[in-house]
């Protein structure tokens, strides 16, 4: 039998919604799955895998159960680029995989919430970041809301600020 890492993990009792793992590019379905049912936050560094040529299978670890966060890796340290980069290889490899309506997931508010839910998942502040503060509504919570210059945005297209506000995720059980 080959070794499997996260199996190994899994039978050691690391695997679970306090670990990150990073890059997770070379993972098989039995690995996909048992980072999905334990809830492992998987650190995706979209720019560095762009850069390697690597599509990693966020599309099979997302649906596996795996919360997905955003990471830099030192490639880029602009977040915006972080996220047009994983929305982008997604999508592609979601096309390489047979989508049936390719080019549509992940939506901007996905990743959107990647970066923003998922990166407070990882770093063990969901209770206090990522979530929308309204009219008295999770008090102590910061705000979830994003507001992004338009007219700095040379690929954005758009004048002046707007709000964008990422979906609300499914609570995982």
């Amino acid at each position: 039998m080959a070794f499997v890492p996260a199996a190994y993990l899994d039978r050691h009792d690391f695997l679970g919604p306090r670990l990150f793992a990073a890059h997770a590019r070379y993972v098989n379905t039995e690995e996909v799955t048992l980072l999905g049912r334990s809830g492992t936050i998987i650190a995706h560094q979209a720019g560095m895998a762009a850069n390697r040529g690597i599509s990693p299978p966020i599309p099979e670890q997302r649906a596996a159960g795996c919360p997905i966060a955003l990471g830099t890796d030192n490639n880029t340290n602009d977040v915006f680029e972080v996220m047009r980069i994983a929305m982008l290889t997604e999508r592609i490899r979601r096309n390489r995989d047979g989508d049936e309506v390719p080019g549509l997931q992940p939506q901007p508010e996905d990743v959107l919430a990647d970066c923003t839910q998922g990166g407070a998942l990882a770093v063990q502040q969901a209770d206090t970041l990522g979530t929308r503060i309204a009219k008295g509504q999770n008090p102590g919570r910061r705000s979830r809301k994003v507001i992004q210059d338009c007219t700095i945005c040379a690929s954005c297209r758009l004048a002046g600020p707007r709000w964008i506000v990422p979906r609300k995720r499914e609570k995982r059980v």
